[in-house]
């Protein structure tokens, strides 16, 4: 055990400057939050508090880690890790498990994060926590034959809901119609990461009679495009019922496919509404990198502390961000 000892707390609007040096010196001075300290400050800031876990030893920073909420109340709200990070040859070799193990023992409901890297998934294990991957599904356009974004001997699926039990995506224009009380996030954080996005437009849609949501963003390819399904909240069996719906905004909106990063979603469900798993290894290729484009598959990994692995998107943490 280190005898180092480090000053471990919540971190206030008087740690933003030492935070935005510490990443520029120790991230990346091309880090987006580094070069925009205003998307800094919209992901982190909330009054006078920074969602971060900041470690100090004699008044220099030595350690973080950011986390975003996913309701307006930190107690009890589920918190997604991101920017983890300590100093090179730092004398105390677990202070990064430290600042974990403070969000980890704090009153939440559930500590996870998306994008942790593969080679990662030990010290989670270790630490007894969950890990998984999400899978990543994707509808072709029904109507379009050439495809320049995605690649591959690729399938389509057959939307098995179109007639009896289909159900409309309708656009959200009144938060008001819509409860959120059963979900971990809240209207709170539907309006703060979908709608306020200072560099990505979202479309914010729900099924028809439900409160279930579903957020989607537009990217485009020089003279293609194509529909990613960000996150969706509420019920995942209803998602099998929209195949008509999703086939409708492929052809409106001439894209060549939608494709969806989802984990606790079955694919015998996904698979009524026309979605086709892409299974690594194969031919296909359905990218994930748009800035600069990179057309190759990429796998998300995942770790949660909660007892029920529950569901993971594109969409939490800071996954979909400009880089």
């Amino acid at each position: 055990m280190s005898k180092v000892s480090h000053e471990i707390r919540l971190a206030t609007i008087e740690d933003r400057e030492n935070i935005l040096f510490f990443l520029k010196v120790n991230w990346s001075e091309s880090l987006i939050y580094v070069k925009d300290p205003e998307f800094f400050d919209y992901e982190f800031l909330e009054d006078r508090a920074l969602n971060f876990v900041v470690a100090y030893r004699s008044g220099v920073l030595e350690g973080i880690l950011g986390f975003i909420k996913t309701s307006r109340r930190l107690s009890q709200s589920c918190i997604q890790t991101v920017l983890w990070k300590v100093i090179p040859r730092c004398e105390n070799p677990i202070l990064g498990i430290s600042l974990l193990d403070f969000l980890l023992n704090g009153d939440f409901k559930r500590v996870s994060s998306v994008g942790i890297g593969k080679h990662t998934e030990r010290l989670y294990k270790f630490l007894k926590l969950k890990t998984g991957k999400l899978d990543h599904f994707y509808i072709l356009n029904p109507v379009m034959n050439e495809f320049n974004i995605a690649s591959g001997e690729l399938v389509r699926g057959v939307a098995g809901a179109l007639g009896a039990g289909a159900r409309s995506l309708l656009p959200i224009k009144n938060f008001g119609s819509i409860d959120l009380s059963n979900s971990d996030k809240d209207l709170w954080y539907l309006h703060k990461r979908y709608c306020l996005h200072p560099y990505y437009e979202y479309q914010l849609m729900k099924i028809e009679e439900t409160d279930t949501v579903l957020v989607f963003r537009e990217q485009i390819v020089r003279d293609s495009k194509v529909l990613r399904l960000i996150d969706y909240i509420g019920d995942p069996s209803k998602i099998g019922e929209l195949g008509n719906s999703l086939e409708n905004l492929l052809i409106k909106g001439c894209y060549e496919y939608i494709d969806f990063y989802c984990s606790g979603f079955k694919t015998k469900v996904l698979g009524k509404a026309g979605f086709q798993l892409n299974k690594m290894g194969s031919s296909v290729v359905i990218p994930n990198y748009f800035s600069p484009f990179e057309k190759s598959n990429i796998e998300i990994y995942y770790f949660t502390n909660s007892t029920c692995l529950g569901s993971f998107f594109k969409g939490d943490g800071d996954q979909d961000r400009p880089n």
